[in-house]
């Protein structure tokens, strides 16, 4: 069983909570308890999230060798300066490990969309603050192929054959 799942913000991506905030568990049906998160959303964050009884294939999307983009829309507190571009693109060390952006292409004076092959806990909003910003929203649009602009916050839906074909296919190379 894999679900494509519209976490919406102020939820955790957990099981349980120690600090009894709600999670994703409890928005989503009972018979998928048993099913896991595929990499997870920070507490502020929305959009796209894959559970799965799948071993196999969240291995396969989370493992950083199968390099499985990742895309985000980012809605800044000020305007964003496209002379930030290049070293986010670059890349530099965050806690946890050299991080960088993929692609990034501004959207609006304070919105930009940025892709990702990693995925080092809150590596976009720590990148982005240590060139001087506060991410004041952040949605994640896109894993692999799959998006679903109709899914409304708090939905989910099972995953076609076609998607988890997509999802199981090797990167091309680069």
């Amino acid at each position: 069983t894999t679900v494509l799942f519209n976490k919406p913000r102020h939820f955790t991506t957990t099981r349980s909570d120690e600090r009894g905030r709600r999670t994703i568990y409890d928005i989503l049906p009972a018979e998928f308890s048993t099913l896991f998160h595929v990499g997870r959303l920070d507490r502020e964050s929305e959009g796209l999230l894959l559970l799965t009884n799948d071993g196999d294939l969240a291995q396969r999307l989370t493992h950083p060798s199968h390099r499985i983009e990742k895309e985000y829309e980012v809605e800044l507190d000020k305007p964003f300066d496209p002379a930030h571009a290049a070293k986010l693109l670059r890349g530099f060390h965050i806690e946890g490990g050299k991080a960088r952006f993929e692609s990034l292409r501004q959207t609006g004076p304070s919105r930009i969309r940025v892709v990702l092959k990693q995925g080092i806990k809150r590596q976009i909003r720590l990148m982005l603050y240590d060139r001087g910003y506060e991410v004041e929203r952040l949605r994640r649009t896109r894993i692999g192929r799959i998006n679903d602009h109709k899914l409304p916050p708090g939905a989910w839906r099972h995953l076609t054959k076609k998607e988890l074909d997509q999802l199981s296919e090797k990167p091309a190379a680069e």
